[in-house]
């Protein structure tokens, strides 16, 4: 009897200890996880700014979403832009460069469309006003200038829609106007051929490129437009025959491929989308 009981009162001492053993990992957790939240809190307010901090975590009702180098920027439901990921240009527009956000953080109400370069971003908000943050070294913002913003700064009025990639910006206006501003890369903003050697670059005002256009998508080194009557026209770089793009010019027999093409060139009819890859159409 004797040994029963203090078996039993062993058991129930090994049980204690587990629990309490249990209850000091749980807390140990909880107060890691409360310490990384407020070293998180404290990154974000590093630096001083007069935007109101509104953060928000999975899941959006999302209508667009645009990538960037390191940056993702979503427009919710409601219109709100998010943005979330690097912020080293300022491209988040939160008035530093400082904070790295770790979770979307609300910076624009009355939105319709977001873009992204590889350090700037670009905000269309629904009375057709664009507004740009980030790097503008290139000429980006289509302002005439280099200076980049740590807000978001209005650049153009009367956008009907917008497209960003590398250090370009490309937007259709209410008129179905594309106009294009920045880095020219590989030719793909169709306005003829430059001296890379020259400042001829770099489109640092936009400049207007094409009527009648629907939509524009943006590949690495090569551009698409879809004009409103189903024809896609192309321009860039067609090492890898992202154009489709055969030159004529020569025998039939013997067709050779443009390596770049200068100008928009008509590539193919009927069609209602298009989407520019990396070194694909």
């Amino acid at each position: 009897m004797k040994q029963s009981l203090f078996i039993l009162t062993t058991i129930l001492i090994l049980l204690s200890l587990c629990t309490k053993s249990k209850t000091s990992s749980q807390e140990n957790k909880i107060a890691t996880v409360t310490k990384n939240k407020k070293d998180t809190n404290s990154l974000n307010n590093s630096a001083t700014n007069n935007i109101p901090q509104e953060n928000k975590y999975f899941p959006f009702s999302a209508i667009k979403v645009a990538v960037g180098g390191k940056h993702s920027l979503i427009v919710d439901s409601d219109s709100t832009v998010w943005v979330s990921g690097c912020n080293e240009y300022g491209q988040l527009g939160i008035g530093d460069t400082v904070s790295n956000i770790v979770h979307f953080r609300k910076i624009m109400d009355g939105a319709c469309d977001v873009a992204a370069g590889n350090n700037h971003s670009l905000i269309l908000k629904g009375d057709g006003s664009l507004w740009a943050a980030g790097e503008n070294s290139l000429g980006q913002f289509g302002t005439n200038d280099k200076d980049r913003s740590l807000v978001f700064v209005k650049i153009s009025t009367d956008v009907a829609a917008i497209a960003a990639k590398g250090y370009c910006s490309m937007i259709i206006k209410r008129d179905s106007t594309l106009w294009v501003a920045g880095k020219n890369d590989n030719y793909y903003f169709g306005i003829g051929k430059y001296d890379p050697r020259k400042d001829e670059g770099y489109i640092r005002t936009f400049k207007k490129v094409m009527s009648s256009v629907h939509s524009v998508s943006i590949g690495d080194l090569h551009s698409l437009v879809l004009k409103y009557d189903g024809t896609v026209w192309g321009a860039g770089d067609n090492r890898y025959d992202q154009l489709g793009f055969v030159d004529t010019s020569t025998q039939e027999s013997n067709p050779t491929y443009q390596t770049y093409t200068y100008e928009f060139v008509e590539l193919t009819t009927d069609a209602i989308a298009i989407a520019a890859g990396g070194y694909h159409s």
